[in-house]
């Protein structure tokens, strides 16, 4: 271990959820449970602390625009922060409808997109300086965190609809043939094909002008609420709630072409092990996925592809960025 950072006074009700954004100079951003978002130092020490407090969680992770100074993150008192990463002082905020658990993204011209998770879900599309620009009303609570393909919107809603959307609201819609929410975040692989996965088990692919292209049903019917990373060497990697982390080749569905059991679900303390974050490709060539418990690396000698939303939040570092 080289360092590790206690959260707050360390309480159970303190836990960290929404996974951390990297900036270029090793600054660890990531929010918590108590409503205290971090700038941890690449040393392990805190550099500054941004709360709210009340009993408001930050479950979103951050997104990180350096170029701009900016770092944007949600919490479930309805707010999207814009920080100053130098010192964490607010530039902006903004008032949704409901919680924030959807984990922003950056556009190319500095907008930023989100959800929210009201029985209507709402997508919001904010100028660079915090003025509303578009809200689009699904028919859902949206978890799900958008992926950026040029000026096309990519996300999910538990209204069981994938949609895409341009940066002033234009929809098209693609109804997958499931009756389960979608937790999953949406990843864009080789040629533009868009990756998600679905509470039934599904992992499914559409082509860039939303006809469906292919779906694989999971081995063991595990819900998939992680989000998939793609892979240069053409596999996608996603995890299930069966344990088990899989690759399947971007080209054909079926069965996958490399699985590995991370775990039984039996953790530590007894704890049970549940897969929920979605998998990382760090650029050694390791894919890292999460348990509840336990963080498990695995070699495959494979890079992250060099497409335009490859996984999670952009990239390695969780940017969120385009």
């Amino acid at each position: 271990m080289k360092w590790q950072f206690p959260s707050a006074d360390s309480n159970e009700g303190d836990a960290f959820n929404s996974s951390p954004a990297v900036g270029n100079d090793g600054v660890v951003y990531i929010g918590n449970e108590d409503g205290e978002l971090y700038a941890i130092n690449p040393t392990g020490t805190e550099k500054w602390r941004f709360t709210v407090g009340g009993g408001n969680e930050f479950n979103s992770s951050p997104a990180l625009d350096e170029a701009a100074g900016k770092l944007y993150v949600g919490c479930d008192n309805d707010t999207l922060y814009a920080l100053d990463i130098t010192n964490g002082s607010p530039v902006w905020a903004y008032g949704a409808q409901d919680i924030i658990s959807s984990s922003p993204a950056i556009a190319s011209d500095g907008s930023i997109i989100f959800g929210d998770e009201g029985d209507s879900g709402r997508v919001y599309i904010l100028n660079a300086d915090g003025t509303e620009r578009r809200i689009f009303i699904a028919e859902g609570p949206i978890y799900s965190s958008p992926a950026l393909s040029g000026s096309t919107i990519y996300f999910a809603a538990s209204d069981t609809f994938f949609y895409a959307l341009d940066t002033n609201g234009t929809v098209q819609t693609f109804i997958p043939p499931t009756s389960q929410s979608v937790h999953s975040s949406p990843a864009i692989g080789l040629s533009g094909v868009i990756y998600y996965g679905t509470d039934d088990g599904n992992l499914y692919a559409l082509n860039s002008d939303m006809t469906p292209l292919v779906s694989w049903q999971a081995p063991y019917a595990g819900e998939i609420t992680s989000s998939v990373a793609v892979g240069a060497d053409g596999i996608i990697y996603v995890v299930s709630d069966d344990y088990f982390l899989y690759g399947f080749n971007a080209t054909s569905g079926g069965d996958p072409v490399w699985t590995v059991k991370i775990t039984t679900g039996k953790g530590m303390r007894g704890k049970q092990d549940v897969l929920t974050a979605s998998p990382v490709i760090g650029p050694n060539g390791w894919i890292y996925a999460a348990s509840d418990v336990g963080l498990y690396a695995f070699n495959r000698n494979t890079t992250l592809a060099a497409t335009l939303w490859p996984m999670f939040h952009h990239d390695f570092r969780h940017t969120g960025k385009q």
